[in-house]
């Protein structure tokens, strides 16, 4: 996405920050920086929202998980396992929650 960008308007010096939900909220609310990419928007927040990519969720198991055979999946189904959720970044543990059902 920022390549395209990048090539059209050479004139424009691009900065790129990684952060966690918490530090992205901080800055919005300072104004510090143009745009914010970020996958759980704030609703308390008088701001303006523009989807910009899809975000699927998939499922991940061992390779010898009985699951791993099976095609189309149901939600239900799902339900019936334990699964551990890693929020968007796997490497921040405060994006990242343990779920079972």
């Amino acid at each position: 996405m920022l390549g395209p960008f990048r090539q059209r308007y050479r004139e424009i010096t691009i900065s790129l920050q990684v952060t966690n939900q918490q530090q992205v909220l901080e800055r919005l609310a300072e104004n510090l920086d143009d745009l914010y990419f970020t996958g759980q928007p704030p609703d308390s927040l008088d701001i303006k929202l523009r989807p910009v990519l899809e975000n699927p969720l998939v499922v991940i198991a061992a390779h010898n998980h009985p699951l791993v055979q099976e095609r189309n999946i149901s939600l239900q189904r799902l339900t019936e396992e334990p699964f551990y959720y890693a929020g968007t970044r796997l490497r921040d543990p405060y994006s990242c929650r343990t779920v079972f059902y």
